[in-house]
């Protein structure tokens, strides 16, 4: 078994996340996690983007979108079972 922690935000203070999943050791390898990381930091910078606009408000050009996604942050580590099971 592996025991994952994913982990990111979008640089605000509060918008943080932390997620732990287990998996078989043959489920996962580097590319599968990065890819889970990633979809786990992109709903979480959605989630979030009222912090950065404003509510009910949107990007004002493509460029503050990016800018804003370009300082998102996202990555996973392999944890313990005993961190795994004080976290789920």
């Amino acid at each position: 078994m592996k025991y994952i922690k994913f982990y990111g935000g979008n640089g605000y203070c509060g918008c943080d996340f932390k997620q732990y999943k287990v998996y078989e050791d043959e489920e996962v390898n580097e590319d599968f996690l990065n890819d889970v990381a990633e979809e786990l930091g992109m709903d979480n910078a959605q989630s979030f983007e009222y912090v950065e606009t404003g509510w009910d408000n949107d990007f004002e050009s493509e460029e503050e979108r990016d800018y804003y996604y370009e300082n998102c942050y996202w990555s996973w580590e392999e944890v313990t079972k005993e961190e795994y099971e004080e976290n789920r």
